[in-house]
C-alpha cells in the first residue's frame, strides 16, 4: 500500500501524451497513422475526442508497439460491434441493466459527478458496499455490460463533452477514479463479486484504454491489499501505476482534496458537493429473491412509493402495503405482529378502519411464471399514484 504522505501533491503523466513525445514515438505514431483505418479510429473514440489522441491512447497501452496497437484496436471495434455497444449507448439505463437501476445502485453503489483540478471526470464507486448476490438476483453480467456500455459511451461521452477547457485546447480525454473500500469483507473476495471486476476490467482494457488518469482507493483494509495482488494482475503495467491505495484517516482526506476541489468532493468524502450514494429517499424498496414463496408487509409514509423488483423464477410473492401517515411503532404497539410470515390481513383491514391517519392498505400477488421467466414486475407507479390520491384527498 503506497505511502501518499511521501506523494507529489499532484501530478500528471506526460508520457506519450501529444506535445511530449520522443522521436521514436513520433515515429511510431506516424507509422500507425499510415496504416491504420480511420473508421476504427471513429468507432473506439469519444465524440470529442481527436484522432491524434485516440490513436495515441491504443499506442500508449501497448508501449508504442505499433503491431500490437493496431491488435489491440481491432479488438476494440470487434467487440464494440459484436456487444452493439452504440445501440445500447441510445437506450435508457432500465433497458440496458434489464432492472430499475435506482435500485440497482442500493446493492452497487456508484456516480459520475464533478471535475478533479485537471478538468477531468470524477467516476466513483463505493465497492465496500456491493452486494454481488443481489445483483445477480436484479439482472446479469450481459445486462451489466449493456449498461456499462450506456455508462461509457453516453454519460461519460456528455462529461468530457462538458468538461471545463481553455480555450483552443485539446478536449480532456481522461478520468479520475474514487473507489471507497469501507465495508469491504470477504464477501467481496468471492467468484460472483471478483468475476464481475474481471469482465469489467476485460471490458475497459480493450476498448477504453488510457483513459483512466488516476484512481484513488481510500478506506482500503489489510483485506484489500490481499485482493488488490490478486486484481492488479488483471491489469496492464501503467495502469497499475496509476492507483493510489490509502488508509482512512485526515491524511486520506487530505488527499483526496489535493486532487478534487471541494465544491466538487461530496460531503461523505470531506467535500461541499452534494453527498453520493444515496437511493431515493421517497422510495421504500423491496428486492424479491430469485424464488418466490416470499411475503412482504410494508408500511409506507405519505411521502414514499414502492418498488418492487422481483426475478422470482416460479413460486408467488405476496405483499401487503399498509400505507399512513401514522408511525409504524404505533401499529405494531397494539398488538399487531411484525413477523412477516404471520401477518393477518384482515387484521390490518381493521386496524385501518378503526384508526384515524390510515389512508389505504393495498394488496398484491405477483406470479413471474416458470420456466426461466425473469421479467421484473415492478409496482413503483401503481403504489406511488394510488397512494398520493388517497393521501391528497385526505387534505
Amino acid at each position: 500500500m503506497s505511502d501518499h504522505r511521501h506523494l507529489p501533491i499532484v501530478q500528471t503523466d506526460k508520457w506519450g501524451i501529444k506535445g511530449h513525445l520522443t522521436e521514436l514515438q513520433q515515429q511510431a505514431y506516424d507509422h500507425f497513422r499510415s496504416v491504420v483505418r480511420e473508421e476504427n479510429l471513429n468507432i473506439a473514440k469519444f465524440r470529442v475526442e481527436g484522432l491524434e489522441n485516440v490513436s495515441l491512447r491504443f499506442l500508449r497501452a501497448r508501449n508504442f508497439n505499433v503491431d500490437n496497437a493496431l491488435q489491440l484496436l481491432q479488438e476494440c471495434v470487434d467487440r464494440k460491434t459484436s456487444l452493439n455497444s452504440s445501440y445500447w449507448a441510445t437506450k435508457k439505463p432500465d433497458e440496458c441493466a434489464h432492472c430499475n437501476v435506482e435500485a440497482l445502485k442500493k446493492w452497487y453503489p456508484h456516480a459520475q459527478f464533478g471535475y478533479d483540478k485537471f478538468n477531468r471526470p470524477v467516476l466513483f464507486e463505493h465497492s465496500g458496499a456491493v452486494d454481488g448476490n443481489a445483483i445477480y438476483q436484479m439482472t446479469t453480467l450481459e445486462h451489466l455490460i449493456n449498461y456499462h456500455w450506456y455508462s461509457m459511451e453516453t454519460e461519460l461521452n456528455a462529461m468530457f463533452e462538458n468538461a471545463p477547457c481553455e480555450a483552443g485546447a485539446d478536449p480532456i480525454i481522461s478520468t479520475c477514479v474514487v473507489i471507497d473500500l469501507q465495508g469491504f469483507n470477504m464477501h467481496h473476495t468471492s467468484s460472483v463479486v471478483l468475476d464481475h471486476v474481471k469482465a469489467m476490467v476485460a471490458l475497459d482494457n480493450c476498448c477504453y484504454p488510457e483513459v483512466l488518469g488516476k484512481m484513488l482507493v481510500i478506506n482500503a483494509p489489510w483485506l484489500a491489499v490481499s485482493a488488490w495482488d490478486m486484481v492488479k494482475g488483471w491489469l496492464d503495467p501503467r495502469t497499475q501505476q496509476k492507483i493510489e491505495m490509502m488508509k482512512s484517516g485526515p491524511e486520506q482526506e487530505a488527499r483526496l482534496k489535493e486532487f478534487i476541489p471541494e465544491d466538487q468532493l461530496p460531503v461523505n468524502f470531506g467535500g461541499r458537493a452534494p453527498p453520493l450514494y444515496q437511493v431515493h429517499q421517497h422510495t421504500e424498496y423491496v428486492h424479491v429473491p430469485r424464488y418466490g414463496g416470499v411475503k412482504k408487509f410494508v408500511h409506507l409514509k405519505p411521502d414514499q412509493s414502492l418498488l418492487v423488483d422481483s426475478y422470482a423464477l416460479d413460486g408467488e410473492v405476496h405483499l401487503e402495503v399498509y400505507a399512513s401517515d401514522r408511525p409504524f411503532s404505533e401499529f405494531s404497539a397494539n398488538g399487531y405482529p411484525t413477523n412477516h410470515d404471520h401477518i393477518n390481513m384482515g387484521d390490518i383491514q381493521k386496524f385501518a378502519q378503526n384508526h384515524s391517519g390510515c389512508t389505504q392498505v393495498l394488496k398484491r400477488e405477483l406470479k413471474n411464471g416458470g420456466g426461466g421467466d425473469k421479467k421484473p414486475a415492478r409496482f413503483l407507479d401503481e403504489f406511488a399514484a394510488t397512494h398520493a390520491s388517497k393521501h391528497q384527498s385526505r387534505q
